[in-house]
């Protein structure tokens, strides 16, 4: 991995060229393989880092209004990652939409994330669930299907939140894809054009951080990063 130090102390991930058994294209912004000690090393790439690796000047995590305030700038603060899922009131998740989330959850559990459900939430103190899932529109732009937010910002000189709320539309939208994409942005990933260098919101390499969400799970670069970043 190449650590790369930007005007806000960010950090940029490196990720392998070759996901596909070595067949992927090459970028334009992509270093040139080098050598070591006579040995070929496998060139590598920029591409997709989490929230606290964003461009120079990003933003540091906040605490942000209910819905959020439109920006990804949060990351869960530890590797050991707390799900609820509302089950109360107004936003609680109705059969379909639970099993979305789980479907999603068991994909990110292939990184190095210890993903487990939370039977009993905390929503205040120092150990509060990290992820609670929501259904809903309320705070919900009307070109959107979902957002993610931090309710509880670990510190104002980082990117981890201690507790983050995902609210998915209903009605047939809470699905996998945008489960697993909203929960991406909980753990620090970003969308393609917002990734520095960008790439194409679309490129499948992106798994189901693609806009709009198409794929059910994480990609192998994903969860390279999710690796790297915890």
């Amino acid at each position: 991995m190449t650590l790369s130090v930007g005007a806000a102390s960010t950090v940029v991930f490196a990720t392998d060229v070759g996901a596909r058994g070595g067949s992927e294209r090459r970028l334009s912004n992509q270093a040139a393989p080098v050598s070591d000690g006579g040995r070929a090393q496998r060139p590598r790439i920029r591409t997709l880092y989490p929230v606290f690796g964003a461009a120079p000047g990003a933003r540091r995590c906040g605490d942000d209004p209910d819905g959020g305030d439109g920006h990804i700038t949060c990351q869960t603060d530890n590797r050991s990652v707390k799900y609820y899922m509302d089950s109360h009131g107004s936003r609680r998740l109705e059969k379909s939409d639970r099993k979305a989330v789980r479907n999603a959850m068991r994909s990110y559990r292939r990184t190095d994330l210890s993903v487990r459900y939370d039977r009993n939430p905390d929503f205040t103190g120092s150990s509060e669930t990290d992820v609670v899932y929501q259904e809903g529109s309320r705070h919900v732009s009307s070109s959107k299907d979902g957002v993610t937010w931090c309710d509880d910002a670990a510190g104002v000189h980082t990117f981890k939140c201690d507790q983050q709320y995902v609210r998915i539309r209903g009605n047939g939208v809470y699905r996998r894809p945008i489960a697993c994409h909203e929960t991406g942005h909980a753990i620090g990933l970003v969308h393609g054009d917002n990734a520095n260098p960008s790439i194409s919101k679309h490129a499948k390499k992106l798994g189901c951080m693609t806009t709009p969400s198409r794929y059910p799970k994480p990609r192998r670069l994903n969860r390279r990063n999710i690796n790297y970043g915890f």
